[in-house]
């Protein structure tokens, strides 16, 4: 008979049980609580919650290898710099269908992996992918996950942490899971950044209209006013509070202001890392703006007024922290 495989998650009853894994799913070592694969996939939720997010859209990041390699390797370089490299269990939140669940489970560097989601329909495509009989595959929202104090050494969160409302929750039981001198790693939205699109949606719709260009229809005026407003969010809406809970996109992080809720949360130190020079600060922001939808041809029109960006204040800025989506890690 095969050995019992016990894991980190704790049984969701409360009882103090850990979840040991079988072949038909895992069972708790003190009561008789059971949760059952679906698939590949060990299923808390049991149908009863799905993310609205886009899978499919979701899942293009992750189709082309290539593409793959590159995102995973930004992970694998802000390990190196935080002085890491063997984690031997691992917990992902918001895995969605392996951005960077994919390198975690084909890299020697990590014994057990975790991969979370609170969609079973991402989880499924990502089974189809995984290849590791070490790596587990777990539906269940990150608010609800159970974990044993200092029972895994990496926590890892690709664009998950923003989603979540009670996000330094989240962030104080990272810090019990983690073993002395892990690291929470998080890909997220930083508000040094996400400022520069807002300045550049509102700068192109206000120039569109009061010159007469009219280059952007009026649909696509409207997203670029939608794109300024959800950004600033925080500063537009009076009531925020009260709608943030309906919100997708619920944070947009002011980086000292996180640095100072991970101090907080007991983490020893948090570090930040943005790969963007502010040379390349424009391309992002055309990127940016480009997948709201508004027309490519329509938006070259103001290519002088991204280059004059880059003459310009695109030299002169701090290197640190002007990329839209910046690395935050957390030593326990």
């Amino acid at each position: 008979m095969a050995e019992r495989r016990i894991t980190p998650l704790l049984c969701p009853t409360g009882c103090g049980g850990s979840l040991a894994i079988e072949a038909t799913g895992g069972i708790c070592t003190i009561c008789p609580y059971t949760v059952e694969y679906h698939g590949k996939v060990l299923d808390f939720v049991r149908g009863e919650k799905e993310s609205h997010l886009d899978v499919t859209l979701y899942d293009q990041q992750v189709k082309e290898s290539a593409g793959h390699g590159r995102i995973f390797g930004q992970l694998t370089d802000v390990l190196g710099h935080m002085g890491g490299e063997r984690f031997p269990v691992v917990l992902e939140i918001g895995s969605g269908t392996g951005a960077w669940t994919l390198g975690l489970d084909a890299s020697a560097n990590f014994d057990e992996v975790y991969a979370t989601d609170l969609s079973l329909n991402m989880l499924r495509l990502l089974s189809e992918r995984t290849t590791n009989d070490k790596t587990h595959l777990v539906c269940q929202s990150a608010e609800n996950m159970m974990l044993g104090n200092e029972s895994v050494d990496l926590i890892v969160g690709r664009s998950i942490l923003h989603h979540i409302l009670d996000y330094r929750r989240l962030l104080e039981k990272c810090g019990r899971w983690l073993r002395r001198d892990g690291l929470a790693v998080f890909y997220e939205p930083s508000m040094q950044g996400k400022a520069w699109v807002a300045f550049f949606a509102d700068l192109l719709r206000r120039l569109d209209t009061r010159l007469g260009i009219e280059a952007f229809s009026k649909d696509e005026k409207k997203k670029l006013e939608r794109t300024m407003r959800h950004i600033l969010k925080d500063y537009y809406l009076d009531d925020i509070e009260r709608v943030r809970p309906d919100i997708e996109d619920k944070h947009i992080f002011e980086i000292e202001t996180l640095r100072t809720i991970g101090s907080e949360c007991g983490f020893s130190a948090v570090n930040v890392y943005d790969d963007c020079e502010p040379k390349q600060l424009v391309t992002q922001m055309k990127a940016a703006i480009g997948s709201l939808g508004v027309n490519r041809s329509s938006l070259s029109r103001y290519d002088c007024m991204f280059e004059a960006f880059t003459a310009t204040i695109g030299l002169a800025l701090p290197r640190a922290y002007t990329s839209p989506m910046v690395f935050f890690a957390l030593r326990k």
